[in-house]
């Protein structure tokens, strides 16, 4: 950061303060205030402008200087109080910006010079690797944790920690490497590992038999896939027929046991056809909002959550919600008739496939509407799992010909040629 930069963070930071110490720098008015950030610790008493400070200070330095990556947001606000604490010791303004300025040049040097990095482990649930580990993008990798594993970090690490690094054994972890400090690590680990999960789900979806699909496997972090038995008895009220089943419930309901599943070379594979390892090295890139690879990972966002949900309206509204994310233009609101037609440009060549395509889709995507405006809609099991499948073959062409299009208005584009083709 240059010293033009930080001085104006500096005088950004001194002109946020509206009181410190009962001492009053500011008056407060209602119309220039609108909210009043109010910390009470060993130092004293610090009120900040909190939308000026958050707009003018503590936002920028998370976003524009990326110290989010390396900090948590309460570790550089803490430091920038403490240096206004400091600062107002003084009596004098010019050695209190003295103070203010060599205090906030150090806050930087240590922000931007950091260089450790952390390991974080993250235990997932029902999956079983028959490799020794697969890397998935630049930072996380899939290991199985094994003793050689543990003792190697025994050695350097001690016993403090024996039974933590003991609780992982024969687990399948996420291992996720970043700079960071340890508390901004591990959130970034799990905010992250999300990213992971969704490949990996939109992968089983791929990769399984189509009578099995997905409804067998949940995976997850390990503490959010509980499965126990449900009981379950049902009486006729006549007492003429009662029946009993015992279902495992595991974030949705299922007649059986959900399978583990096993990532082995020839799945490994599969994920290099499906463009999965490709996809991964997005992840921690900084992407432009508008880039048809961002755009890309929200529709596996969606996709992914539509494989966990437990009610069959909400999985509906998440696999058409992968559609509107690439379809929906801003300068439009016939917004059924842009995603049908969108749709069937992106699967079917032939004209008489489009237009039934097209139609097929306003009938599945009027559903959606009586569903998202509070209305009762009866979900057919069918008529899910076609929208599932249109959904996964959509995901996957756009998946096929990213580098065809850079942003969504590529897309569009292309479509409206196809109109006139």
């Amino acid at each position: 950061m240059d010293k033009r930069k930080s001085q104006q963070y500096v005088n950004d930071l001194f002109k946020s303060v509206i009181a410190i110490n009962n001492n009053r720098l500011s008056p407060v008015d209602s119309t220039t205030y609108k909210r009043v950030r109010k910390t009470v610790g060993k130092n004293g008493i610090l009120e900040l402008d909190s939308d000026y400070y958050e707009r003018n200070v503590l936002n920028p330095l998370l976003e524009k200087e990326q110290w989010e990556k390396k900090c948590t947001e309460s570790y550089i606000s803490s430091a920038l109080k403490e240096l206004l604490f400091s600062a107002y010791k003084e009596e004098n303004t010019e050695k209190r910006k003295k103070i203010a300025w060599e205090q906030f040049s150090k806050l930087v040097e240590e922000v931007e010079n950091y260089s450790q990095e952390c390991i974080t482990f993250i235990p997932i649930g029902h999956i079983q690797l028959m490799v020794d580990k697969v890397k998935i993008g630049n930072n996380f990798t899939l290991v199985t944790v094994t003793d050689q594993m543990i003792n190697e970090y025994l050695l350097h690490l001690g016993k403090d920690v024996e039974n933590w690094l003991r609780s992982l054994r024969s687990k399948v972890c996420v291992e996720y490497r970043c700079i960071a400090h340890t508390d901004r690590a591990i959130d970034r680990a799990h905010e992250e590992c999300e990213r992971v999960f969704d490949l990996l789900r939109y992968t089983i979806y791929m990769t399984t038999p189509t009578p099995d699909k997905f409804h067998k496997f949940r995976i997850g972090r390990l503490e959010e896939v509980p499965q126990f038995i449900r009981e379950n008895i049902v009486i006729a009220s006549d007492y003429k027929e009662v029946h009993t089943r015992s279902s495992y419930y595991n974030g949705t309901y299922y007649n059986g046991t959900y399978e583990t599943f096993l990532i082995n070379q020839d799945i490994i594979e599969k994920m290099h056809d499906l463009k999965i390892f490709e996809l991964a090295t997005l992840i921690d890139k900084e992407l432009d909002k508008d880039s048809f690879d961002e755009v890309i990972l929200r529709g596996l966002y969606w996709f992914s959550k539509s494989q966990v949900q437990e009610v069959k309206e909400n999985k509906f509204l998440n696999l058409m919600t992968v559609l509107e994310t690439f379809l929906t233009r801003r300068d439009t609101d016939k917004i059924t008739q842009t995603v049908a037609e969108g749709t069937a440009f992106v699967l079917e060549k032939e004209l008489e496939q489009r237009k039934n395509k097209k139609k097929r889709i306003i009938d599945l995507y009027n559903n959606r509407s009586r569903i998202s405006h509070g209305g009762h809609s009866a979900m057919l099991e069918a008529d899910l799992e076609e929208l599932e499948h249109i959904v996964a073959k959509f995901l996957t062409s756009m998946i096929e010909r990213k580098d065809e299009f850079k942003t969504c208005k590529d897309l569009w584009d292309w479509i409206e040629d196809q109109k006139f083709a």
